[in-house]
């Protein structure tokens, strides 16, 4: 299998566009809850844990 596809297949981070692993992941609020965001899935997306903590708009 190349690497290629391998790597097509890991998930990026929406903030940085950086490679998430299991030890770097983090579940975001796509809209935040203080602007009306709620907890459910369609509201969650995949971040690095740093991203995730340190990003602010």
């Amino acid at each position: 299998m190349k690497v290629n596809a391998l790597v097509q297949n890991i998930p990026k981070c929406p903030i940085c566009n950086g490679y998430i692993t299991v030890a770097s992941s983090s579940v975001d609020h796509v809209r935040r809850k203080e602007d009306g965001g709620t907890s459910a899935i369609s509201n969650a997306q995949l971040t690095h844990l740093y991203c995730n903590t340190t990003y602010k708009n």
